[in-house]
Parts: C-alpha cells; sequence; structure tokens
C-alpha cells in the first residue's frame, strides 16, 4: 500500500514518521530508534513486516513545516492476514494509525491517517 500524506507540524519539537499500524499489522520506521523501541518482544513477529515502512522523506518535520510525504506499507502481511480486498478495492474504507515521534522520544498518534489521505496503487 502506498499512501500519499500532507502532514503539518504544529508543535513545538521536530516529528518523525515511526509507524503505520492497520489491523494490529505494525509497519515500523527501522531508521527510528524511537519507533523501533516501542516494539514489545512479545509482539508477534509476523505482524510486524522485516521490511518495515518505507517513507519519501524520513527527516525530521519541523515545527510549523508541512510536508508532502508518501509511505509504503508493503509485505505479504497484507495476503496473510487476509486484508488484500480493501486494498484493491478503491471504494474500501478501513482505518489506521499514523504514529509520530517528538525529538525527546514521545509517540504521538493521528488517527484520522487514512481518512486524510490517497491510496495509491502500485
Amino acid at each position: 500500500m502506498r499512501i500519499r500524506l500532507s502532514i503539518s507540524n504544529t508543535g513545538p519539537t521536530p516529528l518523525t514518521i515511526g509507524e503505520f499500524s492497520t489491523a494490529n499489522i505494525r509497519f515500523v520506521n527501522l531508521q527510528s530508534p524511537d519507533a523501533m523501541n516501542h516494539v514489545d518482544s512479545s509482539y508477534p513477529k509476523d505482524l510486524v513486516p522485516r521490511g518495515g515502512l518505507s517513507i519519501s522523506d524520513p527527516s525530521p518535520i519541523q515545527p510549523g513545516e508541512t510536508r508532502e510525504v508518501r509511505i509504503d506499507a508493503t509485505d505479504a502481511a497484507w495476503e496473510l492476514e487476509r486484508l488484500v480486498s480493501f486494498l484493491t478495492d478503491v471504494d474500501s474504507k478501513f482505518g489506521a494509525l499514523l504514529f509520530l515521534y517528538s525529538s525527546d522520544g514521545e509517540r504521538n498518534w493521528w488517527k484520522s491517517a487514512v481518512r486524510s489521505c490517497r491510496c495509491l496503487r502500485g
């Protein structure tokens, strides 16, 4: 799944995209130590894709900055968890969380990530 987002940082500290989570599948930004630290070792390994989350610009989003970002959450887990049908149906809607981390390691979440984005095929 490819998602294009426009993210505005209205807070006082830089934010890094750390994780995209839907249907218990957690696509984690492997370049973010804070995101990696929030994955409990007891969490099922087959629900944390080894390829992680690919981000077009993984640099921190500065306070006051608005950035268009493309994230890729691709893995066989979509098929294994029988979630492919909503990826191929353009009228499908689903819920997800996008987690962002501040420079001090605080975890923030954006519950409307999927509703506010355009899903791209391919």
